[in-house]
């Protein structure tokens, strides 16, 4: 049994699966906790103790769930999540070598080439992740150059850089979550949550998977089956809750009630026609109702949306590959649960697009459950994971003098595995009638 974590910024989920005989996931059990004030901003932990705290509480109320169901005692010993943050951002790097004569290629020289690279590089910026694009020849293009004989040989490179309090606070949380022996942060949130809702087939004609998140909005680009840009912008969907209650729009609404007309009458799109319509707000006893003009909410959820996916389609851009991403686009994230939302998206960036989804890597109870795209990264996490997260707890031993198992001596996050050598810069709720 697997268990992954989605450190959210406004909610932290912890989901145990297993993985069935035809590859498929079922889901055992969710557990679903409010993210304290200021805990967790723009994904980068900022509470580590409070976090870790939370994170134990949840396992345990976890273990409680699948004792219910399976009718055996288990210990949570580890669980999967992701890195994730507003400053990540992809760069790309590239190394070559020539050899006197004709060589061939092995495994160590593919190795050295790497290692060329991380010496190359001079940041500030922590070290995510290095994925290799392509390999070049004696001026070819291979994608698997192990066993050829050249004089040349290159290596295009993707690099995920991003601020290095990501890591430290998370790393801290971690140390802190004492009933965990492992935790397994070696994902990056915007590549885990493509591979949820990407086929190979969509990766190889050339696709742009969007999530739109609460804060954050993550844009991944691949083509030709190879991972070519990584963004992640700034804004989400908690600012267009933030505008429609900003005083300076006159919609005289808080926030609570900003996201309720948001989520329940929320579009992007005017057809209205020549005349308004007016919602009313709910009230609380013994208040009149407040009257909305849809038209002026839709004015304001068309400005941030648009200014939300403009610098989106500014990264698609900076990735180079806008002109050849036969698959379009695909979307996911709570905001993109609005009205009119997909007709909108189409509009501004003129390319094809889809809800992304992932229940067909569910069993079929689970995919009727849990299809909600909260879930992406979740499920995007467990599909990945191969060490098993859960066992189940044995008898205690009584005898006094019985010596205590050692704990598992947690791994090394993968930033300190990693060896660095800019390059780069950083860049039941009411109804609204």
């Amino acid at each position: 049994m697997f268990v992954s974590v989605d450190l959210g910024n406004s909610r932290i989920i912890m989901m145990a699966a297993e993985r069935q005989a035809d590859g498929t996931l079922k889901v055992l059990a969710l557990e679903t906790m409010e993210t304290p004030a200021e805990c967790i901003q723009h994904g980068i932990v900022k509470k580590p103790a409070d976090v870790a705290l939370l994170l134990s509480s949840m396992a345990k109320k976890m273990e409680n769930r699948l004792e219910n169901l399976l009718g055996k005692k288990y210990d949570i010993n580890s669980f999967y999540t992701a890195v994730n943050g507003r400053s990540l951002r992809s760069v790309r790097g590239h190394v070559d070598r020539t050899f006197s004569t004709s060589t061939e290629v092995t495994l160590g020289e593919l190795s050295t080439l790497r290692n060329d690279l991380r010496d190359k590089i001079n940041t500030e910026k922590a070290i995510y992740s290095i994925t290799n694009e392509e390999y070049i020849v004696d001026g070819e293009y291979v994608r698997e150059p192990n066993g050829i004989v050249c004089r040349e040989i290159g290596a295009n490179y993707l690099i995920v850089l991003g601020r290095t309090d990501i890591q430290d606070n998370l790393e801290k949380c971690i140390n802190r979550a004492v009933q965990f022996t492992d935790v397994n942060c070696d994902t990056l949130a915007p590549l885990a949550m493509a591979d949820a809702v990407l086929s190979d087939e969509d990766k190889s004609e050339g696709v742009v998977h969007i999530n739109f998140g609460a804060t954050t909005t993550s844009v991944v680009v691949y083509q030709n089956g190879y991972l070519r840009h990584v963004a992640v912008v700034p804004f989400g969907g908690k600012h267009i809750t933030n505008d429609l209650a900003n005083e300076a729009c006159e919609l005289n609404i808080t926030p609570t009630e900003a996201e309720l007309l948001k989520v329940q009458k929320g579009t992007p799109i005017d057809n209205l026609g020549a005349s308004d319509v007016n919602l009313k707000m709910p009230s609380k006893p013994g208040s009149e109702p407040r009257i909305v003009s849809k038209r002026a909410m839709i004015k304001i959820i068309n400005a941030r949306l648009g200014e939300i996916v403009a610098l989106c389609m500014e990264e698609v851009e900076r990735s180079g590959y806008a002109e050849q991403l036969r698959a379009g686009v695909v979307v996911t994230g709570g905001a993109s649960r609005m009205a009119d939302f997909k007709e909108f998206i189409e509009q501004k960036t003129e390319m094809n697009v889809r809800f992304g989804s992932f229940t067909h890597h569910l069993d079929a109870e689970s995919a009727e459950k849990y299809a909600d795209t909260e879930y992406t990264l979740l499920v995007g996490l467990l599909l990945n994971a191969t060490d098993e997260c859960i066992t189940e707890r044995k008898t205690v031993e009584t005898e006094k003098d019985k010596p205590i198992a050692p704990k598992k001596e947690k791994k090394d996050p993968f930033w300190k595995r990693i060896s660095v050598g800019t390059l780069f810069d950083d860049p039941d709720e009411p109804t609204i009638k």
